[in-house]
């Protein structure tokens, strides 16, 4: 069901993500004289004090791109559409726009939106089209449960071969073992839409896509650990063409818990796609 207007299920996940390699997510070179490192890591002020964490915009971005990634490679339907380009995005589409002048009703909204948009958009969102999946910034579990290491590096002057003047520079990143809370909101999503999600976890799990900067340097590698898996609003079995009730820990470890999870609703999806 991709509509808004009525919130039928709603599917709240909580764990954690855990660091397997240096990752770097921040801003540009810094010139500042209260600046000690040239590229430092996001941080926010909170009651104890600037601490580091991995925005909510960032992960969302990388588990659309692995999804699509997935989508493509498992279906023989309609490539996704172009979300980086506005008018080849489904929410750009001439045809679409037309339609919000019409002031149509939820209904027709919904019967657009399911035959003419991508899967990707629908459990994504796009322009004029909220996503229905939400996940918030990641802080530390704990202020012991991060670590923060510098870098030295250099830039290369690809035309001279070889490093410039004042080419030394000191980049921030959060060490291996670091772990960060994760939280993620699923609103109206079949079985078959959040096994596509899943998908996507498995392929980052699989260290196959990285977070951050420095990824051609190994950077970016973690994995999305679940702790829960709780219906907050509707039933614990999910709609769909495959029914799915959601499995409850007993006593189970994240990783296994989250490997368990993840079968579960990927086996749901790609039943339908093969």
């Amino acid at each position: 069901m991709i509509r808004h207007d009525k919130l039928k299920q709603q599917i709240r996940i909580k764990g954690k993500l855990f660091i397997d390699s240096p990752i770097r997510i921040g801003g540009a070179r810094e010139e500042s004289p209260y600046q000690i490192t040239d590229l430092a890591i996001t941080r926010i002020k909170t009651k104890d004090g600037m601490v580091p964490y991995i925005p909510g915009s960032s992960l969302k971005g990388l588990v659309r791109s692995a999804s699509e990634k997935v989508y493509k490679s498992k279906t023989k339907e309609k490539i996704t559409c172009t979300p980086t380009s506005f008018r080849d995005s489904c929410g750009g589409n001439f045809n679409f726009k037309n339609l919000l002048k019409r002031r149509p009703n939820n209904e027709q909204i919904s019967e657009y939106i399911e035959r003419n948009f991508c899967e990707i958009c629908k459990i994504f969102g796009t322009s004029g089209f909220k996503s229905h999946v939400f996940f918030t910034d990641c802080y530390p579990i704990t202020n012991e449960t991060f670590t923060i290491s510098k870098k030295a590096g250099t830039s290369m002057n690809r035309r001279l071969g070889g490093t410039d003047r004042g080419a030394l520079y000191k980049t921030e990143f959060l060490e291996p073992g670091s772990e960060f809370g994760f939280s993620l909101t699923m609103n109206n999503l079949s079985t078959e839409q959040i096994g596509l999600l899943f998908s996507a976890f498995k392929l980052i799990n699989q260290h196959r896509l990285f977070l951050g900067s420095f990824s051609s340097r190994g950077f970016g590698k973690f994995k999305i650990l679940f702790e829960n898996m709780i219906p907050e609003i509707g039933e614990d079995v999910t709609e769909g063409t495959n029914r799915v009730k959601i499995p409850s820990k007993n006593g189970k470890d994240a990783e296994k818990y989250t490997e368990e999870i993840l079968e579960i609703f990927i086996n749901a999806w790609e039943r339908i796609v093969q």
